[in-house]
């Protein structure tokens, strides 16, 4: 039994000689391997890789972000067959888009449904779908342009709804001017009305000769209230200072604190409009009564911070992180901020407001 066993693996010389020229390939193989991969100094990536690298974290971070609205900003309720341009890119649209839409209105084209506005070619439809919810269509003046309305003597502070659309108003200017209100805003002068939000220079010189303001004394804050002498300073502030302010409860209170710390400051009021639950009424509103002092903003050094704490910025996440962190790695270190534009993540952002929060640290 044992002798058969022998028998079937038994080597002749030459199967001997093979076997050990296989077993030498395979140790040589791998000591190159072993020799390339901790002892030879990567090369810098050819140009090819590094766009197949930057494509790829692209859509890495695209797939990520699907469901983000955090680009969008909200400025109220509006017609898109009316809406300006400005107040487009206001609200987060690319400006190619804003320019279709623009153009779209120019040839005579009129949206008669807020889902037509998905027909704009190459729309971005996230932004679309934000504030799809926020679209008023005045389905009577888009049918009849030639509508009449009548100009009387009217207070803004006590007219309802109805008045203010025979006198011209649009349903959404409307709804601005009564959540004012609502609110505790008193209008105590012509202009306030003008400062309104959706409320243009035309129409504002077609009613002001109507507009009528008894004299109000209730204390309550006005859009230009001069009563507020002392501005409280955002980047210093904490809750219970900004509950305070006209609408601002402790949550909404806690969310400014929060994205404060996340940005690492404010260094314009506009980004107040970033925060959740504060709308163009509040932000308004909140005007003449803020402040920011920008030497408490903390800058990012892009030179030094790792990625977690690049990803953890709002304007940069995680694709841009990787991108610093790589560009630092495999080429040098930034010699400017604004290099960071070179990326190709940073392309289709806006490097305005990321260029305050970023320092390249002492040379």
């Amino acid at each position: 039994m044992w002798r058969k066993f022998r028998e079937w693996f038994e080597l002749t010389k030459s199967e001997e000689r093979g076997i050990l020229v296989l077993l030498f390939f395979i140790v040589s193989l791998w000591a190159v391997n072993f020799y390339l991969k901790y002892h030879i100094q990567r090369r810098p990536p050819s140009e090819f890789e590094v766009i197949i690298t930057n494509k790829s974290s692209e859509l890495q971070e695209k797939y990520n972000n699907k469901n983000s609205y955090s680009e969008y900003h909200f400025i109220g309720y509006f017609n898109p067959n009316e809406v300006s341009f400005e107040d487009l890119l206001k609200s987060g649209l690319r400006e190619k888009n804003a320019k279709a839409i623009i153009n779209y209105r120019n040839k005579g084209g009129k949206f008669l449904k807020a889902e037509e506005v998905y027909k704009i070619f190459n729309i971005d439809s996230g932004w679309v779908t934000f504030h799809l919810p926020y679209m008023v269509i005045n389905q009577k003046s888009t049918e009849n342009p030639k509508t009449k309305y009548k100009l009387f003597v009217f207070d803004p502070n006590t007219a309802d709804s109805a008045s203010l659309l025979r006198l011209g108003f649009k349903p959404w200017q409307i709804s601005n001017l009564l959540r004012y209100r609502s609110r505790g805003g008193v209008f105590h002068t012509k202009e306030d009305v003008k400062r309104l939000y959706g409320i243009d220079s035309a129409f504002y010189t077609l009613l002001e000769p109507y507009i009528d303001l008894p004299a109000y004394g209730d204390g309550k804050q006005s859009i230009t209230s001069a009563k507020a002498t002392v501005k409280i300073e955002l980047n210093t502030a904490d809750s219970t200072a900004l509950t305070a302010l006209p609408s601002i409860g402790n949550v909404l209170a806690g969310r400014i604190v929060k994205y404060r710390t996340a940005l690492g400051g404010y260094v314009h009021v506009n980004q107040l409009l970033e925060v959740y639950g504060i709308d163009s009424l509040k932000w308004e509103l909140l005007l003449p009564l803020i402040e920011i002092n920008v030497a408490h903003v903390k800058k990012i050094n892009i030179n030094s911070a790792e990625e977690d704490e690049l990803a953890a910025h709002p304007y940069i996440r995680k694709g841009l992180a990787r991108e610093i962190v790589a560009f630092r790695k495999n080429f040098r270190l930034f010699q400017s901020v604004t290099e960071v534009e070179k990326l190709s993540l940073a392309k289709n952002r806006d490097l305005g407001k990321l260029y305050p929060y970023l320092t390249i640290g002492e040379n």
